[in-house]
């Protein structure tokens, strides 16, 4: 019996050894430390820093409630993971856009002259002009008037088309469609990617490119061009955008008479149209501006890029309050490298002090995330896309502590082919590292889009970006943007610092914001605008409750 017993408490001994021993908690202080984690993080992202009114508090309730409606609404079918092409219509008609289109978003720092308006319009009003003509053979002009929009051809205006070159009046074509509504469709689809849309990266730049040289043909004529900007900026303005600068390829505009404008003469286009808009009476035209950053190409040979330069110069000279600084564009996967153009931009370009606005990173291959490293060692302003900047750490520390502005374009990423699923972007990544950004639609014209409250819509659902992420998104475009009567250099002051330090006796949501924002008297203008547009905001938010 002691034998016995002996063995079972040997065993008992045994197994109290083997067992895991429970380590006394609290449970409210792992709650009180969970939630400190939460708050530490959420401090340090993207519109952490800012002091938020009683009122805007409020309103962000607001707004985490309509989000989290969004997000159940759309659960099975998440529109930020679908391409854009495939469900613009369905985010165009969901009550979160409503929210999107009634903020106030500032500026926008990236879009391109001939790509950043309202394919619609043209459809609508550039296509149905009497000199507009398109070369066909006569088996593609019969399919063409079957609306078959493979069989469509190249654009052009013309006061008299040359002879024997298959030239054929659009509007003849259209009257002899067996229907009309096809045929402008299938026009819509040929100036632009959404009935030739491939995903894979090389295969969609190219459909791009091919789509955008068609629709070229229609904007890029003098009479069609100074309308198609007076209706961009229509748009922007109605969709709570204040200033554009925009990234201008020069000499590409013509006459129907088949002579091609100067530079100069293209600048003075872009003025006057800005100049029409603000006489207009359009819903906020009366203080709409808007800037120019001159581009070259990346594939061009580097005497081209070196007489670019020099004209980017000159019209500098010629435009001081409008020409802001210089940029090479294109495909980054198939053009030539930033560093190849090295010695030009030195000698040419920064020895003159013409700043540079560098696309870089627009890629997901590694050796062309490189551009990254040369733009940032030529003291680039602001870097455009910057997608492939979470692959380097280094430059990404560097850019937060400059610091420079990385101009995000979802929507543009993803129909590009650099991502399929927008909750994946990168973007999701700077915002919680508060990585100084700004949303931008580059291109929208090509995939159907207009404005900026699409690229505003996704950003917000995929990342979950708060209202203090919106609003802190808002202060930077305005922050980093080239308004005219703006100091040439951008303010060096961290992103940070364009918190709001707002006491709560506060009488107004944003009162303080200028004063921790250094710029010239071109940004305290558009922020003085911002900031009554946001308060009208906070109160609309309020109300939807």
């Amino acid at each position: 019996m002691v034998q016995y017993t002996l063995v079972v408490l040997a065993t008992v001994l045994l197994l109290a050894n083997a067992a895991p021993t429970r380590i006394p908690h609290d449970d409210s202080q792992y709650w009180a430390d969970r939630h400190a984690l939460v708050a530490d993080e959420t401090a340090r992202g993207l519109g952490g820093s800012l002091v938020l009114s009683g009122a805007e508090r409020k309103a962000a309730a607001v707004f985490e409630m309509l989000k989290a409606r969004e997000v159940n609404r759309t659960h099975e079918r998440f529109l930020p993971s679908i391409n854009f092409i495939e469900v613009r219509e369905e985010i165009a008609a969901s009550p979160m856009f409503d929210v999107m289109r009634a903020m106030p978003k500032g500026a926008v720092l990236h879009a391109h002259t001939d790509s950043m308006g309202s394919l619609d319009w043209v459809v609508r009003n550039a296509t149905y002009r009497h000199d507009l003509y398109m070369q066909l053979n006569q088996t593609a002009a019969a399919a063409a008037a079957a609306a078959g929009s493979s069989a469509l051809g190249p654009l052009r205006f013309y006061h008299e088309p040359p002879a024997n070159a298959h030239w054929h009046s659009v509007a003849s074509l259209r009257a002899g469609a067996a229907n009309r509504t096809a045929f402008d469709l299938a026009l819509r689809d040929h100036l632009s990617l959404l009935g030739d849309y491939h995903g894979d990266g090389d295969q969609v730049w190219q459909s791009f490119n091919v789509h955008l040289t068609f629709s070229d043909g229609v904007v890029l004529c003098d009479h069609v061009f100074s309308d198609y900007l007076f209706e961009a900026w229509r748009v922007y303005a109605a969709d709570n955008v204040q200033h554009v600068d925009l990234r201008h390829v020069p000499l590409g505009v013509y006459r129907n008479d088949g002579s091609v404008l100067s530079a100069t003469d293209e600048l003075q286009l872009i003025v006057r149209s800005v100049e029409r808009f603000r006489r207009s009476g359009a819903a906020a035209s009366a203080n709409f501006t808007v800037s120019v950053i001159l581009c070259g190409l990346r594939a061009w040979s580097v005497q081209q890029v070196r007489e670019s330069i020099a004209e980017a110069l000159r019209l500098r000279r010629a435009f001081p309050d409008l020409v802001k600084g210089y940029d090479l564009v294109g495909q980054e996967d198939a053009g030539k490298p930033l560093v190849d153009f090295v010695d030009v931009l030195l000698d040419d370009a920064v020895s003159q002090g013409l700043r540079l606005f560098f696309h870089a990173g627009e890629s997901d291959w590694e050796s062309v995330g490189d551009n990254l490293y040369d733009a940032l060692l030529l003291n680039t302003t602001r870097i455009g896309h910057g997608f492939a900047l979470a692959k380097h750490p280094e430059l990404l520390a560097l850019v937060r502590e400059r610091p420079v502005p990385v101009e995000v374009c979802p929507i543009s990423n993803q129909v590009l082919g650099l991502v399929a699923d927008l909750r994946a972007h990168p973007a999701a990544t700077f915002a919680k590292l508060d990585v100084p950004m700004t949303i931008n639609p580059d291109d929208p014209h090509m995939w159907g889009a207009q404005g900026l409250s699409y690229d505003f819509y996704v950003a917000t659902m995929a990342w979950d970006l708060s209202l203090a992420a919106l609003k802190q998104l808002a202060l930077n475009s305005l922050r980093f943007c080239e308004a005219p009567g703006s100091s040439s250099s951008s303010s060096s002051s961290s992103s940070s610092s364009s918190s709001s330090s707002s006491s709560s006796s506060s009488t107004s949501t944003t009162s303080t914001t200028t004063n921790s924002i250094r710029r010239g008297e071109g940004r305290q203008r558009l922020l003085g605008d911002w900031n009554a547009r946001w308060d009208v905001f906070v109160e609309w938010l309020l109300k939807q409750h």
